[in-house]
């Protein structure tokens, strides 16, 4: 069966055989330089700071899977460094916790293949191995309809305020052409150290069977440690708040159900956390969103929170700890959980257990709550646990202090304070390098172009601005330079961080002047800025012109034999209904290849109907030549400037000298009948 020993015992079977496949290796490596960068391809890809580390699988199987670690852990204890908040064993890949998206009712699991956990759901196509790309852990696999990426970084706990939690973000796109339902699960195979099988601490109760919290029972996170006394690893899963996407449900149960059911698992409340079919507490859960509609093109974000929990402790017979945020946020109605564990640590059980909190002004608790709570009668060594809401009743950046207190009919009482830090919202700002600019004319456009815009983004706040978009828009007049995007991701900009982007820009041909355009910035939460930017576009002269073209690496005067074009441009028109030219040239010098059948109709005729026969009178005796070109197009009244070519002439040189090619007659009239005014340039061709 697919248990976690079983898999550990294939392991060290094959122990052997991995240590001599791992000596070819090397040998190959001396035999071929370019070996070193194929062996370190798969090679598991690790971030880490001195508190935690995360891995992620970047093998061939199990690719995209990850672990979570200590490596410093909590600076004031020694006894949580180096231990695993995720199983993995020494030497070994991660692979027991995974993710599975459920789309239109199948399972699919994210990453690469596995012979262990998630074998029975359908696996998608690698789109992204794993990598490092801005201090985080990217990968991507294409799931049917469904573009999955997994973006996993180190964050703030929300309780011990250190760089000691993992982020793990799912962004969920439909590359599809139609809806499709989509839900997402992240089972989490928790781990306290060598402690397998923790209860986890969840609001009022110590979970230790097959339980599931859905809607307002959801905390707002969750703890293990193994004892209040000495808590050598205090794992933590955040569930509300910050950038967190709170899941439609909670389960925790053993990790062996979760691990042979990829979407439904087997799950009976009350049955204790022994890995099925087996005899050992193994402690997992899964966090579900129910499945929802993802138009055609859309983007969905999920962002779990999992690493380190702070606890203060207060020793005594009865012994006291607390759990709760060190930072909120100042907004109307803001909230946090208080949450205290006490143990009793005497020589007998302890009776008429009462615990109360104790509020500053300016904290409250959420109605329908006591301050005090009875917690009946504590066994020696057991540990109970209570949770208060409280709400912030006074708006404003200040610390305030509360205490939770315990007393016992038969026990010395105890007490133990905390403080909470009220801090402001993060607040984004936007400032364009050069709000009013200018471009230039030159000749049949602009300079320069396309035209860059810098703009910074940076969060004046206390508290971190998450999913930090950027989006450029424009009223009227410019566009995008082709290749370019609106929106630009910032992800999370701690306070006082900041982000540059760039964007190009590109009149439209619209009406000249002072064209405006904007840049929005917003975050999750509901926070925005916008600074708004000025581009002067003068008016260009509406001109009809001539270009050669010539093959490739031709350049300075033509040459006997050699075949060119003559391309007649229109530039900058405001309106055109007819258009009438006569190109004179000299025969003797060139000449059109095949008549008039050497003449094509430009791009500003939208059909053949429009478009005269074109006239050629040659006659080298009776120099110069003339083309008449002739040609009408629907006429349109347009903001947008008018751009195309009027015909494409095929000549070769014939013989040396010089050629004018000039409009003799030239006539453009407007949607009115009126002669516009255009101006013409023509060429002076040489032929050596």
């Amino acid at each position: 069966m697919n248990g976690k020993t079983n898999f550990w015992e294939q392991w060290v079977s094959r122990r052997k055989y991995f240590c001599w496949a791992l000596g070819l290796a090397l040998a190959c490596l001396a035999a071929f330089p370019g070996g070193a960068a194929a062996l370190s391809a798969l090679s598991d890809v690790t971030i880490a700071n001195e508190y935690i580390s995360i891995t992620v699988n970047n093998t061939d199987e199990n690719t995209g899977r990850f672990a979570v670690s200590t490596t410093g852990g909590d600076p004031d204890r020694t006894s949580d460094d180096d231990k695993h908040l995720i199983y993995r064993r020494p030497g070994q890949s991660p692979w027991t916790s995974y993710t599975t998206l459920l789309i239109d009712g199948t399972p699919w699991v994210f990453g690469g293949k596995s012979r262990d956990a998630g074998t029975k759901g359908r696996y998608g196509e690698i789109i992204t191995p794993p990598v490092i790309s801005d201090e985080r852990i990217v990968c991507a696999w294409q799931l049917g309809p469904i573009a999955a990426e997994q973006s996993i970084r180190i964050v703030r706990s929300s309780t011990t305020g250190l760089l000691d939690t993992a982020s793990i973000t799912y962004t969920l796109h439909n590359r599809d052409q139609v809806p499709h339902e989509v839900g997402l699960r992240v089972a989490l195979d928790t781990m306290l150290g060598e402690n397998d099988g923790a209860p986890f601490r969840v609001g009022d109760d110590a979970v230790t069977v097959d339980t599931v919290l859905s809607g307002a029972d959801i905390p707002d996170f969750w703890q293990a440690f193994d004892s209040l006394l000495d808590p050598k690893v205090t794992a933590q899963g955040t569930l509300r708040g910050g950038e967190v996407t709170t899941p439609d449900r909670v389960y925790f149960t053993n990790w062996g159900a979760l691990a042979e059911g990829e979407w439904e698992f087997s799950f009976s409340p009350g049955r204790d956390f022994t890995r099925l079919g087996e005899f050992d507490l193994d402690s997992a859960t899964a966090l579900l969103w129910d499945p929802v509609v993802l138009p055609p093109g859309a983007k969905r974000t999920y962002v779990v929170y999992y690493g380190l929990g702070g606890i203060s402790i207060s020793p005594g017979q009865l012994q006291l700890g607390l759990a709760a945020p060190t930072q909120l946020v100042d907004r109307p109605g803001a909230r946090f959980q208080v949450v205290a564990y006490i143990q009793n640590r005497g020589d007998g059980e302890a009776r008429d257990v009462i615990a109360d909190i104790r509020l500053p002004a300016g904290l409250d608790l959420v109605p329908g709550q006591t301050a005090m709570r009875s917690l009946g009668t504590v066994p020696v060594g057991q540990t109970v646990q209570v949770k208060w809401d409280v709400v912030l009743a006074r708006s404003g950046r200040r610390d305030y202090t509360y205490s939770v207190g315990v007393r016992a009919m038969n026990a010395e009482p105890n007490e133990l304070s905390r403080s909470i830090s009220v801090i402001s919202p993060a607040r984004l700002t936007v400032k364009i390098a050069e709000p009013e600019a200018r471009l230039l004319p030159d000749g049949t456009s602009w300079q320069p172009l396309p035209f860059a815009v810098t703009a910074t983004i940076t969060n004046e706040g206390e508290a971190e601005a998450y999913n930090v978009l950027a989006h450029w828009s424009s009223e009227r007049g410019l566009r995008l330079a082709a290749g370019d995007i609106t929106d630009r991701l910032a992800g999370t900009l701690a306070p006082g961080e900041s982000s540059t982007f760039r964007w190009h820009l590109m009149p439209t041909g619209e009406l000249p002047g002072n064209l405006p355009y904007s840049i929005k910035a917003t975050s999750y939460g509901g926070d925005s800025a916008a600074a708004h930017g000025l581009l002067f576009v003068p008016a260009l002269d509406p001109v009809i012109y001539m270009e050669t073209v010539r093959a490739a690496g031709k350049s300075g005067p033509l040459t006997v034999g050699e075949h060119f074009q003559v391309v007649v441009k229109a530039a900058n028109l405001r309106s055109a209904g007819k258009v009438n030219l006569e190109i004179t040239y000299n025969p003797l010098v060139l000449e059109v290849l095949g008549g008039t059948l050497g003449v094509e109709r430009g791009t500003l005729f939208e059909s053949a109907a429009g478009w005269s026969e074109p006239e050629l009178l040659a006659d080298k005796a009776q120099p110069p030549a003339r083309l008449i070109l002739a040609g009408e197009r629907t006429c349109a009244v347009s903001d947008t400037l008018i751009n195309g070519t009027v015909a494409v002439i095929y000549f070769r040189a014939v013989a040396p000298g010089i050629s004018p090619v000039t409009f003799d007659k030239f006539r453009v009239l407007d949607c009115d009948g009126q002669e516009a005014i255009v101006q013409n340039y023509g060429l002076n061709l040489e032929v050596k």
